[in-house]
């Protein structure tokens, strides 16, 4: 399956909205991801599939000082187990490279099995947890990789 990677704009963003809704336990608003959009340390990106032009992802980071800091992964229901989620992971580990970013690292929810799978398949290593990191006091897993070879 071919997935075209596009800037997160205003036109598919309540396509955004409505899938992080559906998605996740405590979702990122509406202005979350508006703000995607103008932050400067923000690389956002959608990932629609070419032939039928639905939205299949979304992905993210930040440049926290020449480090990528990956916020958000989210694959579609229909889309889900087909390796859209390691090819999201794989174009934002791409485009730090490009960026010249040295290290990768992430949080994610201690409970998320699937997501903690996809993130060592893709040669992150997990380097600690924060203990009530999110907002209903799930702690969270805190996992990094090497960016550059």
């Amino acid at each position: 399956m071919e997935l075209e990677p596009r800037v997160l704009t205003e036109d598919c963003l309540p396509a955004v909205v409505a899938l992080e809704a559906g998605s996740h336990a405590t979702p990122w608003s509406e202005g979350m991801f508006r703000s995607e959009m103008t932050q400067g340390i923000s690389y956002f990106r959608v990932f629609v599939e070419r032939e039928s032009g639905l939205l299949a992802g979304y992905g993210g980071f930040w440049n926290m000082a020449g480090d990528g800091n990956i916020t958000n992964v989210t694959v579609a229901p229909a889309f889900r187990q087909r390796g859209i989620g390691r090819q999201i992971v794989r174009h934002l580990l791409g485009a730090m490279r490009t960026m010249g970013m040295e290290y990768a690292s992430l949080e994610v929810r201690k409970s998320n099995q699937a997501a903690i799978q996809l993130y060592q398949s893709c040669g992150f290593g997990l380097l600690g947890e924060r203990p009530g990191y999110y907002s209903d006091g799930e702690a969270a897993l805190i996992y990094g990789q090497r960016v550059q070879a």
